[in-house]
C-alpha cells in the first residue's frame, strides 16, 4: 500500500472553483494484546522499522502515531520501547484514515 495515494492533502474545490489544501490528520492505534513491543538499537529508523513488521516503508507514520514519537524525523533514539501494533492490513489502514478525515 502507498501512503502516498491515500493520505496526501485532501484537495477541496469550492462552490466559486477554487481548490484548497486541507491537511491529513493521521488515525490513532489503540493498544491490543497481539501487538509487539521492541527495545531500539542505534541505527534504527521508523521506516526500516516499518519495512521489517509490515513490508511497507511508508507505514512508518503508524510507528509514529502508536508510540506518540515526535515528528520530523524518522530517527527513533536508542534504547526506545516501541510499540508495534499487530496484525495490520491495509483495510484497517484505509478504514481508520477514512474515519480520521473531517
Amino acid at each position: 500500500m502507498n501512503r502516498y495515494t491515500i493520505s496526501v492533502d485532501k484537495i477541496r474545490h469550492n462552490g466559486d472553483g477554487k481548490t484548497r489544501f486541507e491537511s491529513i490528520r493521521y488515525p490513532e492505534f489503540d493498544p491490543k494484546t497481539t501487538d509487539y513491543y521492541i527495545i531500539t538499537k542505534r541505527m534504527d529508523r521508523m521506516d526500516l522499522i516499518a519495512y521489517d513488521w509490515y513490508q511497507d516503508a511508508t507505514l512508518w507514520w503508524v510507528i509514529q502515531r502508536a508510540n506518540n514519537l515526535p515528528g520530523g524525523t524518522l530517527q527513533i533514539k536508542p534504547g526506545t520501547r516501541v510499540r508495534i501494533p499487530w496484525p495490520l492490513n491495509d483495510f484497517e489502514i484505509q478504514d481508520k484514515l477514512r474515519q480520521s478525515q473531517f
